[in-house]
Parts: structure tokens; C-alpha cells; sequence
């Protein structure tokens, strides 16, 4: 991460107001008083504003930088934190882990930030004060940090005064932190980011048709002159005399001569078109023994390591840094890619399901292939309550 900096441009273009107003007042014997009190009032405002926003995005990378300081830790050494919280805490305010520095902390606690603004060379007096410092999981990739927050200004001459006691809450985004669950369970052999699941939905059936052939998958065409054919999954209104297609949607019921077909859907085209448009999701499977297409998303999902949140999940972000593999109330979930396993020689549990946490566990959680994504991974399994939360049910084997 790029060195902590802070944005107080507002300071800088109110000090020489507020010097100039301070230096002027005594001698301003004609000027309305009042009017000066407001002109101050109003430039302590401004400050107090400017301080309370920069104070937010220091939490913030300090909590950022907290996170990757305690997953690095727990991933270099190989053994989980004692107590997440109070760990990840001690770091944003004192840099240290146990009581042992560490860089990723260096000038960047909430009481580094508190002497840079102590030490701004402004002519008002300023006191600042954080304490009872909080943190706790907010929705499995988000961590919510409290702190109360007290401010104190005033000019020289006691002209104006602000003050504000209240408790600040940030939001710390775990978007790219590594998760130590990975390394701590495979020997430090495989690592995963963490990164939130882009598409609204992992699996949905959108249409079922009236007559079908045949299992395939592949992106979507509504070219019939499409150069990459064979590669691609053509929707139609009309599909007489179509073929070189890997696989054909229509909305009429002539068999095409391809040997991948979902056809009589009504308004295919409309339908088809709209689901990837909104999901951003190009690729469908056709599904015979569901008479319908469906959009599975969950392929990019399990391929490129996304994370899910749910009410009930896997372990948040706490329970990873402690090593512990139970479920949390708003945790999140990721699967497991068995052979990235393979080439790292990580030894792998044939039939165990594929949700990572519970892969992970010493249980055994049996589970069986979905069509749709055997395809691309013969090796991925789920169970029945994990189908049922990700809409899998009807595509088990």
C-alpha cells in the first residue's frame, strides 16, 4: 500500500483567514463584533469538518493496513492469532502485534495521525482525543471500526469554540487482504485475495422450452454468422437450417443440426439478452434433463476464488485471522479450486464438498457433481444445503 496521506486542504486555506482575522480584531474597534465572532465561528467550523473527514480516512487506512499487518503475520509464521480483535486493535493504535513493531504499522497508527494535526503550525488551540476503540464484522467483507472521537478549538483570544464528543464509526473494506485460512490449512502452498463475488446471482434457471437435446455451455451469439460458431451458444428467433453451433436456443421448434439444443421458448431472445446484459455474464448452459437455459456465474465464481456473503456463512474475518473453520452470522464463503491443490501438491479429499471452510474442516461433508459446472470442474461438489443456498439444487447429479 502506498504511504498514508491525509487531505487538509481546508486548514491550509482557513489559517491565513483566520491569522489575518485574529491579528486584525483587536485593532477592528469600528467593525461589529458579532460579525468577526460569526466570520470565526464560521472558519472553526470549516476546521473542526476538515479534521472530523481526514480523521475517517485515517481509521480507515490504518484498519486496512492493521488487517494486511495481522494476515501477514499469521501467514509467515504459520500459526493463528490468539484473539483477533484486541490484536488487530493494538495494532491500529500502538503499531505493534503482541508488542512487537511491525512496518506495515510505521507512521501510520490513529495516534500518528493525532500528532501530525497536533503538530500543524496554526495559529488557534486545538485538542484532540480517541479512545475506546472498537472493531467488529460487519457483512463478512466489510469490518466496522468505532471510536469515540473528541475535538476541542478556539482561537487565541477565546473569541469562538468548537467542540464535538462523539463516536465515529468506519467502514474497513477486506477487499484484496489475503485470506489466512488458505495458507493456514495447506501449508502455506496456496493463497487467495479476497475478493466479492461481482454478479448479482450464482446460478439461475432463465427459461424452459418445449423440446431439448443434449448438455453444453458457452457464450452467448445472436449472430448466425458468428466466425467462432462452434464455440458459441446461438439464440434465435428461428433455428431452421442452423448449424456449426456448439449449441442453439429458439424460440420456434425446428431442430436445428447441431446436437446442443433448448427451443420453444417464448421471447428467447428478449429474455437471453436482457439476463446477460443486467448480470454482465456472457455464458449460458443448456440443460436437458431440465428442459431449460440456465446462467451460472458460479463457474467464474469457483474459477477466479470469489467470496459470498450470507446471513449465515462461513467464518468471518476474525475466526480466519484465529484459524478457526465454524460458521458466522454475516461471515463469507469461497470455494475451494482443486487443482491449483494438485499443482502445488496439496493434498486433496476426494468427494468432500467444495465450499472452503468446510473443506477445510477434519468432518467429512460428502457431496455430489453439478451439471452445469462439471463441466468445467468435474472435480467440484456440493451437498444439499449448500445447493439450496446457491440455487444448485435442480443441476445435482
Amino acid at each position: 500500500m502506498k504511504a498514508q496521506t491525509y487531505s487538509l486542504i481546508t486548514i491550509i486555506l482557513v489559517v491565513p483567514l483566520m491569522l489575518y482575522i485574529t491579528s486584525y480584531l483587536p485593532a477592528a474597534s469600528e467593525l461589529n463584533y458579532n460579525v468577526m465572532e460569526r466570520i470565526l465561528s464560521d472558519q472553526l467550523c470549516m476546521v473542526e469538518r476538515s479534521i472530523e473527514q481526514d480523521f475517517s480516512k485515517a481509521v480507515e487506512i490504518s484498519g486496512k493496513r492493521a488487517f494486511i499487518a495481522a494476515t501477514g503475520d499469521v501467514i509467515s509464521k504459520g500459526v493463528s492469532l490468539d484473539d483477533a480483535i484486541p490484536d488487530i486493535i493494538e495494532l491500529m493504535t500502538n503499531g505493534s502485534l503482541y508488542g512487537n513493531e511491525t512496518i506495515v504499522m510505521y507512521n501510520n497508527t490513529i495516534y500518528d495521525w493525532n500528532e501530525k494535526i497536533k503538530e500543524l503550525n496554526i495559529e488557534y488551540i486545538m485538542e484532540l482525543k480517541q479512545e475506546n476503540l472498537t472493531a467488529s464484522n460487519s457483512d463478512g467483507m466489510n469490518v466496522h471500526v468505532t471510536m469515540r472521537f473528541i475535538i476541542n478549538i478556539t482561537d487565541k483570544l477565546s473569541t469562538a469554540r468548537i467542540t464535538r464528543d462523539f463516536y465515529k464509526t468506519t467502514i474497513i473494506s477486506l477487499e484484496d487482504i489475503e485470506d489466512p485460512l488458505f495458507p493456514l490449512n495447506t501449508g502455506g502452498y496456496v493463497s487467495r485475495s479476497m475478493r466479492e463475488h461481482p454478479y448479482p446471482y450464482h446460478a439461475i434457471k432463465i427459461d424452459t422450452g418445449t423440446n431439448t437435446n443434449g448438455n453444453c455451455i458457452g457464450n452467448v451469439t445472436f449472430d448466425s454468422s458468428d466466425p467462432l460458431a462452434s464455440e458459441r451458444i446461438l439464440v434465435i428467433n428461428d433455428s431452421s437450417g442452423i448449424s456449426g453451433f456448439k449449441g442453439v436456443v429458439s424460440e420456434n421448434t425446428v431442430i436445428p443440426s447441431v446436437s446442443c439444443y433448448v427451443l420453444g421458448i417464448s421471447n428467447a431472445t428478449d429474455v437471453i439478452n436482457y439476463t446477460i446484459n443486467s448480470s454482465g455474464y456472457n455464458e449460458i448452459y443448456l440443460d436437458n434433463q431440465t428442459n431449460a437455459v440456465w446462467s451460472l456465474p458460479i463457474n467464474d465464481a469457483i474459477e477466479n476464488g470469489y467470496y459470498t456473503k450470507f446471513n449465515e456463512s462461513g467464518p468471518d474475518i476474525f475466526k480466519r485471522l484465529e484459524g478457526k473453520i465454524t460458521s458466522s452470522v454475516n461471515g463469507f464463503e469461497t470455494f475451494v479450486n482443486i487443482p491449483k491443490f494438485l499443482l502445488a501438491d496439496v493434498p486433496i479429499k476426494p468427494g468432500q464438498v467444495s465450499l472452503a471452510y468446510l473443506y477445510f474442516s477434519d468432518s467429512v461433508y460428502s457431496g455430489v457433481p453439478v451439471r452445469g459446472i462439471s463441466i468445467n470442474h468435474d472435480w467440484f461438489r456440493v451437498n444439499n444445503t449448500i445447493a439450496a443456498r446457491y440455487n444448485l439444487t435442480e443441476l445435482m447429479t
